[in-house]
């Protein structure tokens, strides 16, 4: 590798350190940056005529910087970093232009009335689809080989959803196996906060006596799942919630 080069890999990989650093100390800049002409868009799509908006300077240069070197440690003791000199140094004129486009936001007036967005039509204007209803039907996957239940540990839904539905696996014996597999390696993860075991074979149970006598629900009927700690029901305990939220 000759000289030339390994100085370039050296200043490619400044110039990333530099941009993790400035991600960092400033993530809410980027997604201004990017939101501003769809905030735009959605005003004027709220109001037919709309007044002019304002705009920022394509290239603001103030006088002089409004957010200083010292107002950067702030925000580094808030953020807990710590960043050299140099980087602070490179932040300064995109959090100075990043300003002005939020002041610039700030001016486009939106009554307090106004109801958020809760339809988007991405496509242009006069484009035309095809909305003739079609009937869905599921594709038939490969199913995997097994000597054990426990060998499908790792099949997906589909998989899973099909051995169901044919019979050669039974929710009841799927539901023991991750149960099972919970217990022996969720002490070990902490991936586990509730375990629902009779619920979970009382429900898996259920669904294999339905599905044996011909009634077959869909591609969701039988496979045991899991649900995440967000979802708050009052009999289960939830990692960190207040009182008032388990006691609802």
């Amino acid at each position: 590798m000759t000289r030339e080069s390994k100085k370039n890999r050296h200043v490619s990989k400044a110039d990333k350190l530099n941009r993790r650093t400035f991600v960092k100390l400033v993530p809410a800049l980027g997604v201004a940056a990017a939101t501003m002409p769809n905030i735009a868009t959605k005003s004027r799509a709220q109001n037919p005529t709309p007044a002019p908006l304002p705009t920022p300077s394509p290239t603001p240069t103030p006088a002089r910087l409004r957010v200083t070197k010292d107002m950067l440690r702030g925000a580094e003791q808030l953020f807990g970093l710590e960043l050299a000199d140099t980087h602070k140094q490179m932040a300064l004129p995109n959090v100075n232009t990043n300003l002005e486009r939020y002041e610039t936001l700030r001016q486009i007036k939106v009554p307090l009335d106004t109801e958020p967005a809760t339809l988007f039509h991405p496509a242009l204007p006069g484009k035309k689809f095809n909305i003739t209803p079609r009937k869905f039907s599921l594709s038939k996957p490969e199913t995997p080989k097994f000597s054990s239940v426990e060998d499908l540990a790792f099949a997906t839904l589909t998989q899973l959803a099909e051995l169901i539905r044919t019979k050669r696996v039974s929710p009841v014996e799927l539901t023991k196996m991750y149960l099972a597999r919970l217990k022996r390696f969720g002490p070990k993860l902490n991936c586990v906060v509730t375990l629902t075991e009779e619920l979970a074979l009382e429900q898996a149970a259920a669904a294999e006596s339905e599905i044996r006598r011909g009634k077959y629900r869909g591609p969701l009927h039988g496979v045991p799942w899991g649900a995440k700690d967000l979802f708050a029901q009052r009999e289960f305990r939830q990692p960190g919630e207040l009182s008032l939220i388990a006691t609802r």
